[in-house]
């Protein structure tokens, strides 16, 4: 048996506890256990097969036999069943522990990184005091100094006016009272002493929910100022007080006499849903119909006779209802206006959606 052979033989022995005694070409092959010598194999140490007995597969590979490998771990843990089971129990909660963590935090990284491009952190800023009105332009300066936020919206009310034939949605008296008013180019169908009916042919100015082209417009009567709806004791402005108008003209029967069925005038009216003002649904013409008051009465007519086209706005006449009817048309299209710098970051935008 060469040297090479034979360290492999005691480094293997040694594993185990084994100790071999090498005489000429005998081998002893022993341990020794307390107080006695155990003597386990007698072979020549030239052969081959002592690496069998050893549990080497042969003298090239230097590996143990599975069986030989295996044997004392195997014996042990066959002793201690119970600590065998609660160490696999333990082992199995601990590695479920820490992929379960793992797996939640890949999740939640996941979603959150998902749900990024659909929320987002909105905040105002509000005085300790409790005051509603404050100068916030410190803070205003410190958070768009701050890397942490993206945007600062800075409200700022400012006034407008549209341009077209888009109006605003302040139909009621409480918003303004100048955009109760309307007015229309129409046919007279028919009068009596307390109202007039018109057909509308074309709308000079006037909320589309009340006055369309080719709507039966039917207006009371009055017998003077209707003075503020909502407010009967408040005083008005010189404004309010030169065309808050309704009443009629100075000689009532000589403007009776000047009304012509199937005449077309200019028609000013005055709505007020909570007067007698009102849209219905009529039956038997299955449209609807517009009740409102007549106002804005000429000193000897009701109403301003246009056989075509448009009026003659230079006539003196027409003076107070041209710059009323001015007024009325940029109240109908008025509107608060709050420019910022990214409207998307208000939650009323995201609710409207």
């Amino acid at each position: 048996m060469d040297l090479c052979n034979i360290q492999e033989v005691k480094a293997l022995l040694g594993r185990h506890g084994f100790r071999a005694l090498l005489i000429g070409r005998c081998a002893c092959i022993y341990r020794i256990e307390e107080d006695a010598v155990r003597v386990y194999h007698l072979t020549d140490a030239e052969r081959g097969d002592l690496y069998q007995i050893l549990g080497i597969v042969s003298p090239d590979t230097d590996r143990e036999v599975r069986t030989m490998k295996n044997k004392v771990f195997l014996k042990s843990t066959l002793r201690q069943p119970v600590k065998t089971a609660l160490l696999v129990l333990v082992t199995a909660l601990i590695t479920f522990a820490f992929v379960s963590r793992g797996a939640e935090y890949l999740l939640v990284k996941q979603e959150t990184e998902r749900l990024s491009g659909y929320y987002r952190a909105v905040g105002a800023v509000s005085a300790i005091s409790g005051e509603q009105y404050v100068d916030a332009r410190e803070a205003a300066a410190y958070l768009e100094s701050n890397p942490l936020v993206k945007t600062v919206n800075t409200y700022n009310y400012v006034p407008a006016v549209m341009e077209g034939d888009i109006c605003n949605v302040n139909t009621s008296a409480y918003r303004s009272y100048a955009n109760t008013y309307f007015a229309f180019y129409g046919t007279l169908r028919d009068w009596d002493q307390k109202s007039f009916r018109f057909v509308a042919d074309t709308v000079v100015e006037g909320y589309p929910e009340w006055v369309v082209e080719g709507r039966e417009v039917f207006l009371y009567r009055t017998s003077g100022s209707l003075g503020n709806p909502q407010y009967p004791g408040a005083t008005f402005n010189d404004w309010y007080l030169t065309t808050a108008k309704t009443g009629d003209p100075e000689d009532v029967d000589a403007a009776y006499g000047k009304l012509e069925r199937g005449q077309r005038y200019l028609v000013m009216a005055y709505f007020n849903q909570q007067r007698v003002c009102r849209v219905a649904y009529d039956d038997k013409t299955e449209d609807y119909i517009t009740y409102a008051i007549y106002s804005h009465p000429l000193a000897d007519s009701f109403f301003y006779p246009v056989a075509d086209g448009e009026a003659d706005w230079s006539d003196p006449q027409l003076s107070e209802i041209r710059q009323h009817l001015a007024c009325v048309r940029a109240d109908h299209r008025s509107l608060n206006v709050v420019p910022l710098q990214d409207m998307s970051a208000l939650p009323m935008t995201w609710a409207c959606t």
